[in-house]
């Protein structure tokens, strides 16, 4: 069932990132996504064997889905409609998501608990939206798009 919600969040998200959208400075989403991501992840069997090996391979997988979230935030262009900022992905920006999502469930590989990556999932896809958003929100206010905080 995970599944089929993380594919339905991930669909959302990639139509999402690649239709222009005003930036927003303040958006729920992706707490939202990591909060359910938490609750999906604490539902795993508690009679599954974890291991350090799984818990290493799944703070790897964070650590490079971080990586591709800060270089993705890059990728979307930004620009001036009248008094808004859009923001809107590109071809790139959906291809590294495809990647780190790639990266995630593929690191199962690598786990000695099986679907421990696809419980996992939507917690992972949490953290990734909500580092690619503050890398967005820091590009915008150092162009001088968006106010910077405390000045």
């Amino acid at each position: 069932m995970n599944l089929v919600i993380a594919g339905v969040v991930v669909v959302w998200l990639l139509i999402r990132q690649l239709t222009p959208r005003p930036v927003k400075e303040k958006s729920l989403f992706g707490v939202v996504v990591l909060a359910y991501g938490v609750f999906a992840a604490s539902t795993f069997p508690a009679s599954a064997p974890v291991t350090v090996v799984d818990v290493a391979v799944l703070i790897g997988s964070a650590i490079l889905g971080c990586a591709l979230a800060a270089l993705r935030a890059f990728t979307v262009r930004l620009r001036r409609e009248g008094d808004r900022l859009v923001q809107q992905g590109t071809a790139l920006t959906a291809l590294l998501w495809i990647v780190g999502l790639a990266q995630h469930l593929l690191s199962e590989l690598l786990m000695t608990v099986p679907m421990l990556a696809q419980a996992t999932l939507l917690l992972y896809v949490g953290v990734v939206i909500v580092v690619q958003r503050a890398v967005l929100l820091a590009r915008a206010r150092s162009a001088g798009h968006l106010a910077v905080h405390g000045r």
